[in-house]
């Protein structure tokens, strides 16, 4: 069910198109930005990942969760950022879809860095995050 949004919600993506004012790429397990190694990120499961700073502290953890019915309207992702305790529930798939683990990472971190929660050196601003929160918590 959850592949079905993903993929569904990835042809929306393709749509909006990447819009990014700084270079944003994807090593192995690395986030590059504008040629600076930021961050590093991890699947821990199909519906599970993670943004860890270059210390190896975890920064962001995101989990999908499928609330067991048949119906995907229902279903949601959980931010939490772990470092600050700040946890919150969302239903706005279609800004992080993509086509493979890769690909969603990435959509989420240009939808940070674009909502400015994070700066382009992986600094995370408190205050952009409170709005964040706002705009998107379900």
């Amino acid at each position: 069910m959850m592949k079905k949004i993903l993929l569904s919600l990835f042809f929306m993506a393709l749509i909006n198109g990447f819009i990014s004012a700084q270079d944003l790429k994807l090593t192995k397990d690395k986030v590059v930005i504008d040629n600076k190694e930021v961050f590093k990120y991890e699947k821990q499961s199909f519906v599970e990942y993670s943004l860890f700073d270059l210390k190896n502290d975890e920064v962001l953890n995101l989990q999908f969760k499928d609330n067991g019915t048949a119906y995907e309207s229902d279903d949601y992702m959980v931010f939490n950022f772990v470092g600050i305790g700040v946890k919150f529930s969302s239903t706005n798939f279609e800004k992080i879809a993509g086509l493979g683990s890769k690909s969603m990472m990435k959509n989420l971190i240009q939808w940070l860095l674009k909502e400015k929660v994070f700066s382009n050196d992986g600094n995370l601003d408190k205050d952009k995050l409170e709005i964040f929160i706002n705009k998107y918590e379900m």
